[in-house]
């Protein structure tokens, strides 16, 4: 008897629906694609593998296409199953984007391979593609921002286009390279460009994200004020 995913006679008690037959059927499909390549991928291989039937996947992706880019979101750059919690925004912020990055030793030369079948069989540009995977993930960002706020380290909400920044850089970098980006660039990028959209401050710790002296706080540095020959604080812009 079918169930509603179409997954045929499989005994109810290994019956799977909603995300966890999505994600079945989306390892499945990053399997045969890492086999057959984008143009020897089937739906039906894909069901196959998943152990569920073709209407699964058309419910979900109606042409191969959507399927093979809803594969390499949840591959590449997918958000934490665990949001980490180390203690600073700066400390949180470099373990999302350091897991982010570790993409497998495969991820530069299968992809390669793949964009030119892809390409030519959608008629997508590089630009499209990089626009869909780089997406729009912020929730991650804005819970770590509004723990950071609870903490005193962020004075208010960050806007979204400012939550997306880090990682639509370093997924921009990956995608323009096909390598892991570097840890020193994914350190810079939290230390020179979030965290003083963020904070209004820089860091000057070490790159390891886990301790030194690290000024978070929501406003100018008293410190960085008074070695510079300026007050902090609203009077600074006074004559």
């Amino acid at each position: 008897m079918a169930d509603a995913d179409g997954q045929g006679t499989i005994p109810r008690e290994t019956r799977r629906r909603g995300p966890a037959l999505e994600k079945a059927i989306l390892d499945a499909g990053w399997r045969e694609l890492a086999g057959a390549g984008y143009a020897g991928l089937t739906f039906e291989a894909v069901a196959e593998r998943a152990h569920t039937g073709k209407a699964a996947l058309y419910r979900r992706w109606p042409n191969k296409e959507s399927l093979v880019l809803a594969v390499l979101s949840q591959r590449y750059f997918n958000a934490p199953a665990t949001v980490p919690d180390t203690g600073s925004l700066r400390g949180d912020v470099l373990a999302v984007l350091r897991g982010a990055n570790r993409l497998g030793d495969d991820a530069p030369a299968l992809i390669s391979v793949l964009l030119g079948a892809y390409f030519d069989e959608t008629n997508t540009t590089p630009q499209e593609l990089r626009a869909h995977l780089l997406g729009d993930r912020v929730d991650t960002m804005a819970l770590l921002v509004e723990r950071a706020i609870a903490r005193g380290e962020v004075a208010a909400p960050l806007p979204r286009r400012v939550l997306a920044l880090p990682m639509d850089l370093v997924r921009l970098q990956f995608f323009m390279t096909f390598q892991s980006v570097p840890d020193e660039d994914i350190v810079d990028i939290v230390d020179t460009v979030f965290l003083p959209l963020a904070t209004g401050t820089t860091h000057a710790g070490d790159a390891g994200g886990a301790g030194g002296p690290d000024h978070t706080g929501g406003g100018p540095d008293p410190a960085r004020a008074r070695a510079t020959g300026r007050r902090a604080g609203p009077a600074a812009g006074r004559p």
